[in-house]
Protein backbone atom coordinates (compact mmCIF):
# COMPACT_ATOMS: atom_id res chain seq x y z
CA UNK A 1 0.00 0.00 0.00
CA UNK A 2 2.61 2.26 0.82
CA UNK A 3 4.89 1.35 -2.52
CA UNK A 4 1.46 2.07 -3.93
CA UNK A 5 1.03 5.59 -2.86
CA UNK A 6 4.38 6.16 -3.48
CA UNK A 7 3.87 5.66 -7.00
CA UNK A 8 0.81 7.51 -7.16
CA UNK A 9 2.42 10.48 -5.60
CA UNK A 10 5.28 10.14 -8.28
CA UNK A 11 2.82 9.30 -11.15
CA UNK A 12 0.99 12.40 -9.83
CA UNK A 13 4.05 14.36 -9.75
CA UNK A 14 5.39 13.51 -12.95
CA UNK A 15 1.81 14.49 -14.90
CA UNK A 16 1.92 17.58 -12.98
CA UNK A 17 5.61 18.65 -14.20
CA UNK A 18 4.35 17.18 -17.71
CA UNK A 19 1.32 20.07 -17.83
CA UNK A 20 3.76 22.84 -16.12
CA UNK A 21 6.35 22.45 -18.75
CA UNK A 22 3.51 22.23 -21.60
CA UNK A 23 2.11 25.86 -20.26
CA UNK A 24 5.55 26.90 -19.37
CA UNK A 25 5.95 26.37 -23.13
CA UNK A 26 2.41 27.76 -24.17
CA UNK A 27 3.27 30.77 -22.42
CA UNK A 28 7.34 31.08 -24.39
CA UNK A 29 5.67 30.35 -27.47
CA UNK A 30 2.91 33.02 -26.71
CA UNK A 31 5.68 35.62 -25.70
CA UNK A 32 7.46 34.68 -28.79
CA UNK A 33 4.94 35.16 -31.21
CA UNK A 34 3.91 38.68 -29.40
CA UNK A 35 7.26 39.66 -29.78
CA UNK A 36 7.50 38.68 -33.48
CA UNK A 37 4.15 40.44 -33.95
CA UNK A 38 5.76 43.99 -32.73
CA UNK A 39 8.31 43.95 -35.59
CA UNK A 40 8.24 44.28 -39.40
CA UNK A 41 7.09 46.42 -41.80
CA UNK A 42 3.14 47.08 -41.24
CA UNK A 43 0.81 48.25 -43.75
CA UNK A 44 -1.32 51.83 -42.46
CA UNK A 45 -4.69 53.19 -43.79
CA UNK A 46 -3.03 55.89 -45.01
CA UNK A 47 0.27 56.25 -46.54
CA UNK A 48 1.60 59.67 -46.49
CA UNK A 49 4.33 60.71 -49.18
CA UNK A 50 8.02 60.53 -47.16
CA UNK A 51 9.83 63.77 -46.18
CA UNK A 52 11.78 65.60 -48.76
CA UNK A 53 15.40 64.55 -48.82
CA UNK A 54 17.70 66.62 -48.23
CA UNK A 55 19.26 66.56 -51.75
CA UNK A 56 16.69 69.05 -52.39
CA UNK A 57 16.53 71.36 -49.61
CA UNK A 58 18.89 73.61 -50.24
CA UNK A 59 19.38 73.29 -53.67
CA UNK A 60 18.15 77.19 -55.76
CA UNK A 61 17.72 74.77 -58.78
CA UNK A 62 14.32 72.95 -59.76
CA UNK A 63 15.37 69.60 -59.01
CA UNK A 64 12.38 68.09 -61.04
CA UNK A 65 13.01 70.30 -64.52
CA UNK A 66 14.58 67.54 -66.81
CA UNK A 67 11.34 65.38 -66.21
CA UNK A 68 10.15 64.76 -69.44
CA UNK A 69 6.58 66.51 -69.84
CA UNK A 70 4.39 63.38 -69.98
CA UNK A 71 5.12 62.60 -66.41
CA UNK A 72 4.71 65.94 -65.46
CA UNK A 73 1.32 65.01 -63.37
CA UNK A 74 0.76 63.73 -59.59
CA UNK A 75 0.59 60.34 -60.76
CA UNK A 76 2.41 57.21 -61.01
CA UNK A 77 2.14 54.06 -63.03
CA UNK A 78 3.87 51.13 -61.55
CA UNK A 79 4.46 48.18 -63.11
CA UNK A 80 3.74 44.92 -60.94
CA UNK A 81 5.09 40.87 -60.50
CA UNK A 82 3.63 39.57 -57.67
CA UNK A 83 3.20 35.41 -57.07
CA UNK A 84 -0.11 36.25 -54.86
CA UNK A 85 -3.61 34.91 -55.21
CA UNK A 86 -5.76 37.11 -57.10
CA UNK A 87 -9.21 37.38 -54.95
CA UNK A 88 -12.14 38.83 -56.04
CA UNK A 89 -11.90 42.14 -58.26
CA UNK A 90 -12.58 45.54 -56.27
CA UNK A 91 -13.07 48.34 -57.69
CA UNK A 92 -9.85 49.42 -58.54
CA UNK A 93 -9.72 46.52 -60.61
CA UNK A 94 -7.95 43.68 -59.87
CA UNK A 95 -6.82 42.42 -56.12
CA UNK A 96 -4.42 40.39 -54.32
CA UNK A 97 -4.04 38.89 -51.16
CA UNK A 98 -1.61 37.18 -49.11
CA UNK A 99 -2.37 33.41 -50.27
CA UNK A 100 0.52 32.00 -52.46
CA UNK A 101 -0.10 31.40 -55.59
CA UNK A 102 1.99 29.10 -57.90
CA UNK A 103 1.94 30.76 -61.00
CA UNK A 104 3.15 34.80 -61.40
CA UNK A 105 0.77 37.74 -62.19
CA UNK A 106 1.76 41.03 -63.87
CA UNK A 107 0.26 44.52 -64.55
CA UNK A 108 0.27 48.08 -63.69
CA UNK A 109 -1.26 50.26 -61.12
CA UNK A 110 -2.02 53.71 -60.61
CA UNK A 111 -0.80 55.66 -57.85
CA UNK A 112 -1.85 59.38 -56.78
CA UNK A 113 0.03 61.92 -54.72
CA UNK A 114 -2.78 63.69 -53.08
CA UNK A 115 -6.33 64.46 -54.21
CA UNK A 116 -6.51 66.98 -57.41
CA UNK A 117 -2.77 68.17 -56.59
CA UNK A 118 -1.09 70.12 -60.00
CA UNK A 119 2.21 69.20 -60.71
CA UNK A 120 3.74 72.53 -59.47
CA UNK A 121 1.65 72.08 -56.45
CA UNK A 122 3.64 68.59 -56.00
CA UNK A 123 7.10 70.31 -57.07
CA UNK A 124 6.35 72.45 -54.24
CA UNK A 125 5.72 69.97 -51.73
CA UNK A 126 8.41 67.84 -52.63
CA UNK A 127 11.33 70.75 -52.45
CA UNK A 128 9.98 72.21 -49.15
CA UNK A 129 11.29 71.27 -45.71
CA UNK A 130 7.89 71.33 -44.45
CA UNK A 131 4.34 70.73 -45.99
CA UNK A 132 1.21 72.74 -45.47
CA UNK A 133 -0.71 69.52 -46.06
CA UNK A 134 -0.11 65.67 -45.74
CA UNK A 135 0.24 64.23 -49.16
CA UNK A 136 -1.43 60.85 -48.76
CA UNK A 137 -0.50 58.13 -51.44
CA UNK A 138 -3.29 55.95 -52.60
CA UNK A 139 -3.56 53.12 -55.57
CA UNK A 140 -6.92 53.95 -57.94
CA UNK A 141 -6.54 51.10 -60.36
CA UNK A 142 -5.12 47.94 -60.58
CA UNK A 143 -5.31 46.70 -64.18
CA UNK A 144 -3.66 42.67 -64.76
CA UNK A 145 -2.02 42.43 -67.85
CA UNK A 146 -1.12 38.96 -68.48
CA UNK A 147 -0.26 35.54 -65.79
CA UNK A 148 2.59 33.00 -66.31
CA UNK A 149 2.37 29.42 -66.15
CA UNK A 150 2.09 27.34 -63.32
CA UNK A 151 5.29 26.55 -61.38
CA UNK A 152 6.12 23.32 -60.67
CA UNK A 153 5.99 23.09 -64.35
CA UNK A 154 3.61 19.82 -65.96
CA UNK A 155 6.02 17.20 -65.60
CA UNK A 156 5.92 14.07 -67.82
CA UNK A 157 8.54 10.70 -68.53
CA UNK A 158 10.35 10.06 -71.60
CA UNK A 159 12.55 7.31 -71.74
CA UNK A 160 12.23 6.96 -68.29
CA UNK A 161 13.80 10.61 -66.91
CA UNK A 162 11.18 13.01 -65.68
CA UNK A 163 11.04 15.73 -68.36
CA UNK A 164 8.79 19.24 -68.62
CA UNK A 165 5.83 18.32 -71.07
CA UNK A 166 6.60 20.24 -74.27
CA UNK A 167 2.68 22.12 -74.14
CA UNK A 168 4.34 23.06 -71.08
CA UNK A 169 7.37 24.39 -72.76
CA UNK A 170 6.10 26.24 -75.63
CA UNK A 171 3.58 27.91 -73.01
CA UNK A 172 6.15 29.00 -71.01
CA UNK A 173 8.24 30.83 -73.72
CA UNK A 174 5.08 32.21 -75.41
CA UNK A 175 4.37 33.88 -71.87
CA UNK A 176 7.91 35.17 -71.01
CA UNK A 177 7.85 36.84 -74.56
CA UNK A 178 4.68 38.15 -74.07
CA UNK A 179 6.06 39.71 -70.51
CA UNK A 180 8.94 41.00 -72.82
CA UNK A 181 7.30 42.52 -75.09
CA UNK A 182 4.53 43.87 -72.26
CA UNK A 183 8.11 44.94 -70.21
CA UNK A 184 9.61 46.64 -73.56
CA UNK A 185 6.30 49.02 -74.18
CA UNK A 186 6.92 50.48 -70.74
CA UNK A 187 10.35 51.28 -70.95
CA UNK A 188 9.47 53.51 -73.77
CA UNK A 189 8.56 56.06 -70.84
CA UNK A 190 11.78 55.63 -69.06
CA UNK A 191 14.58 57.76 -70.15
CA UNK A 192 17.33 56.02 -68.96
CA UNK A 193 15.51 52.50 -69.71
CA UNK A 194 16.94 51.30 -66.46
CA UNK A 195 14.82 49.64 -63.90
CA UNK A 196 14.18 50.13 -60.11
CA UNK A 197 12.87 46.64 -58.69
CA UNK A 198 11.52 47.36 -55.58
CA UNK A 199 11.21 44.08 -52.96
CA UNK A 200 9.24 44.37 -49.90
CA UNK A 201 9.40 43.22 -46.44
CA UNK A 202 7.53 41.19 -43.63
CA UNK A 203 3.87 41.60 -42.91
CA UNK A 204 3.20 43.97 -46.06
CA UNK A 205 -0.09 44.11 -48.24
CA UNK A 206 0.20 44.60 -52.04
CA UNK A 207 -0.60 48.21 -51.76
CA UNK A 208 2.28 49.43 -49.65
CA UNK A 209 4.90 48.78 -52.03
CA UNK A 210 3.56 50.26 -54.71
CA UNK A 211 3.24 53.10 -52.82
CA UNK A 212 6.84 53.25 -51.64
CA UNK A 213 8.19 52.63 -55.18
CA UNK A 214 6.02 55.39 -56.34
CA UNK A 215 7.60 58.34 -54.45
CA UNK A 216 11.11 56.90 -54.78
CA UNK A 217 10.65 56.84 -58.56
CA UNK A 218 9.58 60.35 -58.02
CA UNK A 219 12.37 61.87 -55.91
CA UNK A 220 14.93 59.86 -58.26
CA UNK A 221 13.76 62.21 -61.07
CA UNK A 222 11.09 59.37 -62.46
CA UNK A 223 13.75 58.42 -65.06
CA UNK A 224 13.97 54.55 -64.39
CA UNK A 225 11.00 52.14 -64.51
CA UNK A 226 9.73 51.72 -61.44
CA UNK A 227 8.44 47.61 -60.47
CA UNK A 228 7.23 46.25 -57.65
CA UNK A 229 7.42 42.73 -57.20
CA UNK A 230 4.90 41.76 -54.11
CA UNK A 231 5.47 38.39 -52.72
CA UNK A 232 2.57 36.47 -50.32
CA UNK A 233 3.11 38.27 -47.14
CA UNK A 234 0.86 40.42 -44.15
CA UNK A 235 -1.10 36.90 -43.52
CA UNK A 236 -2.51 38.10 -39.86
CA UNK A 237 -2.95 36.41 -36.09
CA UNK A 238 -0.41 34.98 -34.21
CA UNK A 239 1.39 32.90 -37.07
CA UNK A 240 1.66 35.63 -39.62
CA UNK A 241 5.01 35.84 -39.31
CA UNK A 242 5.69 32.18 -39.50
CA UNK A 243 3.84 32.09 -42.38
CA UNK A 244 5.41 35.12 -44.05
CA UNK A 245 9.22 33.59 -43.55
CA UNK A 246 7.98 30.51 -45.43
CA UNK A 247 6.58 32.48 -47.86
CA UNK A 248 10.00 34.23 -48.18
CA UNK A 249 11.01 30.78 -49.21
CA UNK A 250 8.22 29.82 -51.43
CA UNK A 251 8.55 33.22 -53.68
CA UNK A 252 12.35 32.60 -54.22
CA UNK A 253 11.96 30.31 -57.54
CA UNK A 254 9.65 33.54 -59.14
CA UNK A 255 11.86 36.12 -58.18
CA UNK A 256 14.71 34.04 -59.66
CA UNK A 257 12.76 33.92 -63.39
CA UNK A 258 11.82 37.22 -62.91
CA UNK A 259 15.28 38.66 -62.58
CA UNK A 260 16.24 36.31 -65.79
CA UNK A 261 13.25 38.06 -67.88
CA UNK A 262 14.28 41.14 -66.83
CA UNK A 263 18.03 40.88 -68.13
CA UNK A 264 17.17 39.07 -71.15
CA UNK A 265 15.11 42.05 -72.25
CA UNK A 266 17.00 43.52 -74.85
CA UNK A 267 15.93 47.25 -73.98
CA UNK A 268 16.74 47.03 -70.58
CA UNK A 269 20.02 48.96 -69.91
CA UNK A 270 20.42 47.63 -65.91
CA UNK A 271 18.64 46.55 -63.09
CA UNK A 272 18.93 48.44 -60.23
CA UNK A 273 17.49 46.44 -56.68
CA UNK A 274 16.23 47.85 -53.79
CA UNK A 275 15.15 45.52 -50.94
CA UNK A 276 13.41 46.64 -47.61
CA UNK A 277 13.76 44.09 -43.96
CA UNK A 278 12.99 40.39 -44.73
CA UNK A 279 12.84 41.19 -48.90
CA UNK A 280 16.97 41.09 -47.76
CA UNK A 281 17.10 37.82 -47.42
CA UNK A 282 14.08 36.49 -50.11
CA UNK A 283 16.71 38.51 -52.83
CA UNK A 284 19.79 37.39 -51.28
CA UNK A 285 18.90 33.70 -51.55
CA UNK A 286 17.40 34.24 -54.91
CA UNK A 287 20.90 35.88 -56.32
CA UNK A 288 22.71 32.69 -54.59
CA UNK A 289 21.12 29.87 -56.64
CA UNK A 290 21.39 31.98 -60.15
CA UNK A 291 25.14 32.41 -59.22
CA UNK A 292 25.83 28.83 -58.62
CA UNK A 293 24.06 27.95 -61.41
CA UNK A 294 24.83 30.26 -64.13
CA UNK A 295 28.33 29.76 -62.72
CA UNK A 296 28.25 26.28 -62.59
CA UNK A 297 27.29 26.64 -66.47
CA UNK A 298 30.07 28.44 -67.58
CA UNK A 299 28.23 31.98 -67.40
CA UNK A 300 28.40 35.04 -66.13
CA UNK A 301 25.90 36.16 -64.05
CA UNK A 302 26.60 40.24 -64.14
CA UNK A 303 26.44 40.58 -68.57
CA UNK A 304 22.82 37.76 -68.11
CA UNK A 305 20.95 39.59 -65.40
CA UNK A 306 22.19 43.35 -65.97
CA UNK A 307 22.09 44.15 -62.43
CA UNK A 308 24.02 47.41 -61.29
CA UNK A 309 22.93 47.55 -57.54
CA UNK A 310 21.82 45.53 -54.80
CA UNK A 311 21.04 47.69 -51.98
CA UNK A 312 20.24 45.99 -49.05
CA UNK A 313 18.26 48.30 -46.40
CA UNK A 314 18.01 47.00 -42.86
CA UNK A 315 18.27 43.24 -43.94
CA UNK A 316 16.65 40.97 -41.44
CA UNK A 317 18.47 37.92 -41.64
CA UNK A 318 20.62 36.03 -39.51
CA UNK A 319 24.82 37.84 -39.77
CA UNK A 320 25.80 34.66 -39.57
CA UNK A 321 23.85 33.32 -42.20
CA UNK A 322 24.78 36.58 -44.71
CA UNK A 323 28.24 36.07 -43.89
CA UNK A 324 27.74 32.29 -45.56
CA UNK A 325 26.06 34.04 -48.48
CA UNK A 326 27.90 36.88 -49.44
CA UNK A 327 31.22 36.38 -48.29
CA UNK A 328 31.49 32.38 -48.81
CA UNK A 329 29.47 32.25 -51.64
CA UNK A 330 30.77 35.47 -53.42
CA UNK A 331 27.53 36.83 -53.97
CA UNK A 332 29.13 40.04 -54.70
CA UNK A 333 30.39 38.50 -58.44
CA UNK A 334 26.89 39.06 -59.14
CA UNK A 335 26.54 43.03 -59.32
CA UNK A 336 29.07 45.58 -60.09
CA UNK A 337 27.40 47.06 -56.64
CA UNK A 338 26.47 46.12 -53.57
CA UNK A 339 25.08 48.39 -50.74
CA UNK A 340 24.14 47.86 -47.37
CA UNK A 341 22.59 49.97 -44.84
CA UNK A 342 22.73 49.38 -41.35
CA UNK A 343 21.79 51.09 -38.05
CA UNK A 344 22.67 49.31 -34.57
CA UNK A 345 19.58 51.81 -33.77
CA UNK A 346 17.15 49.60 -35.45
CA UNK A 347 14.99 48.70 -32.85
CA UNK A 348 12.72 46.17 -34.73
CA UNK A 349 15.63 44.14 -35.60
CA UNK A 350 17.04 44.25 -31.95
CA UNK A 351 13.85 42.38 -31.05
CA UNK A 352 14.34 39.64 -34.44
CA UNK A 353 17.63 38.79 -32.90
CA UNK A 354 16.07 38.47 -29.71
CA UNK A 355 13.18 36.30 -30.87
CA UNK A 356 15.58 34.29 -32.64
CA UNK A 357 17.71 33.77 -30.27
CA UNK A 358 20.42 35.38 -33.40
CA UNK A 359 24.19 36.78 -32.80
CA UNK A 360 23.08 39.94 -35.08
CA UNK A 361 20.69 40.14 -37.46
CA UNK A 362 23.14 41.63 -40.90
CA UNK A 363 21.05 44.95 -40.63
CA UNK A 364 22.71 45.60 -37.08
CA UNK A 365 26.02 44.74 -38.23
CA UNK A 366 29.84 46.60 -37.14
CA UNK A 367 33.33 46.00 -38.28
CA UNK A 368 33.81 43.99 -34.41
CA UNK A 369 31.25 41.37 -35.82
CA UNK A 370 33.80 40.84 -38.33
CA UNK A 371 36.70 38.93 -38.80
CA UNK A 372 40.02 40.33 -39.73
CA UNK A 373 40.02 38.76 -42.86
CA UNK A 374 36.26 39.83 -43.79
CA UNK A 375 37.93 43.65 -42.69
CA UNK A 376 40.58 43.27 -45.05
CA UNK A 377 38.14 42.01 -47.98
CA UNK A 378 36.04 44.99 -47.73
CA UNK A 379 38.69 47.31 -47.30
CA UNK A 380 40.28 45.70 -51.21
CA UNK A 381 36.44 45.50 -52.89
CA UNK A 382 35.42 48.71 -53.78
CA UNK A 383 32.08 46.63 -55.24
CA UNK A 384 30.60 46.48 -51.36
CA UNK A 385 29.12 49.15 -49.63
CA UNK A 386 28.37 49.08 -45.93
CA UNK A 387 26.94 52.44 -45.09
CA UNK A 388 26.06 52.80 -40.88
CA UNK A 389 23.06 54.67 -41.14
CA UNK A 390 22.82 54.68 -36.78
CA UNK A 391 21.84 58.67 -37.15
CA UNK A 392 18.08 57.13 -38.26
CA UNK A 393 17.47 55.83 -34.60
CA UNK A 394 16.75 59.81 -33.82
CA UNK A 395 13.01 59.31 -34.89
CA UNK A 396 10.55 56.71 -34.56
CA UNK A 397 10.88 54.98 -37.81
CA UNK A 398 14.18 52.97 -37.13
CA UNK A 399 13.44 50.56 -39.47
CA UNK A 400 12.44 52.24 -42.19
CA UNK A 401 15.07 54.71 -42.55
CA UNK A 402 15.70 54.11 -46.29
CA UNK A 403 12.96 56.55 -46.95
CA UNK A 404 11.87 58.26 -43.47
CA UNK A 405 14.99 59.60 -42.63
CA UNK A 406 16.12 62.64 -44.92
CA UNK A 407 19.75 62.08 -44.92
CA UNK A 408 19.88 58.36 -45.51
CA UNK A 409 17.09 58.75 -48.58
CA UNK A 410 19.59 61.07 -50.25
CA UNK A 411 22.13 59.00 -50.11
CA UNK A 412 19.80 56.32 -51.76
CA UNK A 413 18.98 58.48 -54.43
CA UNK A 414 22.57 59.51 -55.60
CA UNK A 415 23.02 55.60 -55.52
CA UNK A 416 20.17 54.09 -57.33
CA UNK A 417 19.60 57.47 -59.89
CA UNK A 418 23.61 58.78 -60.52
CA UNK A 419 25.00 55.55 -59.38
CA UNK A 420 27.48 57.88 -57.24
CA UNK A 421 30.87 56.18 -55.34
CA UNK A 422 31.11 57.15 -51.92
CA UNK A 423 33.28 59.46 -50.66
CA UNK A 424 33.73 63.58 -51.38
CA UNK A 425 35.70 63.41 -54.65
CA UNK A 426 32.61 61.15 -56.04
CA UNK A 427 30.03 63.86 -54.73
CA UNK A 428 28.94 61.84 -52.43
CA UNK A 429 30.31 63.00 -48.99
CA UNK A 430 30.07 59.81 -46.57
CA UNK A 431 32.36 59.29 -43.79
CA UNK A 432 35.03 56.51 -43.92
CA UNK A 433 35.75 54.26 -41.14
CA UNK A 434 38.76 52.59 -41.89
CA UNK A 435 37.66 52.01 -45.52
CA UNK A 436 35.60 49.52 -44.50
CA UNK A 437 32.09 51.16 -43.22
CA UNK A 438 31.00 54.59 -44.39
CA UNK A 439 28.84 56.80 -42.01
CA UNK A 440 26.23 58.66 -43.03
CA UNK A 441 25.22 62.14 -40.70
CA UNK A 442 22.29 64.31 -40.51
CA UNK A 443 23.14 67.36 -42.58
CA UNK A 444 24.00 65.05 -45.51
CA UNK A 445 22.78 67.66 -48.03
CA UNK A 446 22.43 69.55 -51.29
CA UNK A 447 24.93 72.06 -49.83
CA UNK A 448 27.86 69.63 -49.07
CA UNK A 449 27.38 68.11 -52.39
CA UNK A 450 28.12 71.64 -53.88
CA UNK A 451 31.46 71.82 -51.78
CA UNK A 452 32.52 68.41 -52.57
CA UNK A 453 32.07 68.96 -56.28
CA UNK A 454 34.06 72.47 -55.90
Amino acid sequence: MYLYNISVRQSHHSNQCTMNFFFISILRFSIVIIAVFLFGCFESDEYVMMPTPNLYLQSTANSFAAVPPALRNSRADILYVTDRLPEVSSALGARYGHHRSRYMSYGISEVEFGKGLTWDELVQASCGRTREQRIALRVTRIDEAGRFPETPATMMVVDGDIVESPKNVAARKEADERFKIFLTRQLVRSSSKEVLLYIHGFNTGFEEPLQSVAELWHFMGRTALPISYSWPASKRGITGYAYDRESGEFTVYHLKQLLRLLGSCPDVACVNILTHSRGGDIVADALRELNIQMRASGEDPRILLKINTVMLAAPDFDIEVASQRITAERLWQVANHSVIYVSSQDRELRKASWVFNSASRFGELSPSDLEVDELALLQKNSRIQIIDAHIAGTGKDTHEYFKTNPAVSSDVILVLRDHRDPGSSHGRPLISHNDTFWEIYENYSEKQLDQAKR
